[in-house]
Parts: structure tokens; C-alpha cells; sequence
């Protein structure tokens, strides 16, 4: 009996221990992207950390800068250090405490200045040894649709077809057989080029040099000249 007794005070204390431990651990982050913006556009990203756990944590965010520009805040820049091999990319960090069942939300400010797909990777937080991650998550950055080409903004014929038709002055060489010269292709490349810079012969004669003409001329009067003589001579 005795046994039995000890034998469940060993379970309760070992639930009681297990439960405290998934309670003590309860980190979750979540970050918060629009999913369709038009290029040029500034958006707000926001990062919520959330202590579901029973124990106070210390927190530290950190996230990577990916293909976009960073407006606020300034993004933490490292300092290359000797004989490190791969590139140190900028990143933000946020460092806060969070007590038991509380949550704090961290943002920052981009500009997408690049259309296509921005896939951005997941947020890291580290809480007292743990390493939780965020979902990834992807903007879909558009063109502006305006009726212009705008190259200072990334838009070219494969980004913004719809502001940049073929032979627009984009920046990219589309080579795109439309009959229109694109200039921003070197000479030859582009046979539409080729085409618009042939220089059409019509159909007939071909035409003579005028120094043919100045020659002639010159021979007639010389013809002549030398009959005037003669004709005086033999008077």
C-alpha cells in the first residue's frame, strides 16, 4: 500500500513538473505582412512575441533585411570581422522582457522598390535558450499600372509589361520582333533595329555620282575649245 502511495506521488510530481515545463516554454511569435502591394508603396511589418508560459522571459527579435529598403528604424549594420567567410547581411533587433501571459509587438517600415515576389524569412526569437521561429511569409509587389514607364522604379518590360511595352526606353533589351527599334539594346541586336536603319534603293536607274556630270562637262567644253582654235588657226 505503502508503495502504491509513493508510486503516485512520483506521477503527480512528474506531471506537475512536465506540465510547468510546456507552460514555462509557451514562446510564440507571429508577424503580420500584407500580401499585394504596388511598387514604390511603404509598408509597416509587425512582429508579436507572446508568453503563454507561467514564467518570466527574456526576449530577444531579431530579423533579417531582405530585398527592400528600410525606412524606420535604421537597421543594425555588422562590422565585418577578420576571416569571416559569407556575407553579414543588415538586421533589426528588439530586446524586452515579457512577463507571464503577455505579449509586445515590435515593427518596422519598408519601401519595396523592386517588383516580383519578396519572400521574406522567418523571424528568430530567442527566449532563455529557446529558438522559436515565425512563419515565412511573401509580397506581391505590382507594377503601377499608370501608363508609364518608370525604370527608377523597376519597372521594364518583364516587371510592368503593362507600363513598359516592348522597345520602351526601360533600361533591359527585350529583343522582341515588333517592329519597333528598342534602344536599349547594343547595335545589331535587335533586328527590328536593323530593319528601321536599311536604306531602301528604288527600283530603276542607279544613281550617278555628280563628278561623272562635272567630268563630262569639263570634256565638252574642251572638245570645244579645241575646235575654236583649229577654226581659227585655219583662217
Amino acid at each position: 500500500m505503502k508503495k502504491t502511495w509513493i508510486m503516485v506521488l512520483l506521477f503527480l510530481a512528474s506531471f506537475i513538473c512536465f506540465t510547468n515545463l510546456i507552460l514555462a516554454s509557451g514562446i510564440y511569435v507571429y508577424r503580420e505582412c500584407p500580401t499585394n502591394v504596388k511598387i514604390g508603396s511603404t509598408v509597416q511589418i509587425n512582429i508579436t512575441v507572446e508568453n503563454k508560459g507561467n514564467i518570466e522571459k527574456s526576449i530577444r527579435v531579431n530579423e533579417n533585411v531582405g530585398n527592400f529598403e528600410p525606412i524606420t528604424p535604421k537597421p543594425i549594420v555588422p562590422v565585418p570581422k577578420p576571416g569571416a567567410i559569407g556575407l553579414q547581411l543588415p538586421y533589426y533587433e528588439w530586446n524586452f522582457t515579457l512577463s507571464p501571459n503577455s505579449k509586445n509587438t515590435v515593427n518596422y517600415t519598408i519601401k519595396l522598390v523592386e517588383p516580383g515576389d519578396i519572400a521574406f524569412s522567418p523571424t528568430t526569437v530567442f527566449a532563455d535558450g529557446e529558438t522559436i521561429y515565425s512563419d515565412t511569409c511573401t509580397i506581391k509587389v505590382v507594377c503601377n499600372q499608370n501608363g508609364k514607364c518608370e525604370p527608377s522604379l523597376g519597372e521594364n518590360y518583364f516587371t510592368c509589361p503593362q507600363d513598359c511595352p516592348s522597345g520602351s526606353a526601360d533600361g533591359v533589351c527585350d529583343l522582341i520582333k515588333d517592329g519597333r527599334c528598342d534602344t536599349d539594346c547594343a547595335i545589331g541586336a535587335d533586328p527590328d533595329c536593323s530593319a528601321a536603319t536599311t536604306t531602301t534603293i528604288p527600283i530603276g536607274k542607279p544613281s550617278t555620282p555628280i563628278y561623272i556630270y562635272i567630268i563630262i562637262i569639263a570634256a565638252v567644253i574642251a572638245v570645244a575649245a579645241f575646235f575654236l582654235l583649229k577654226v581659227r588657226v585655219v583662217r
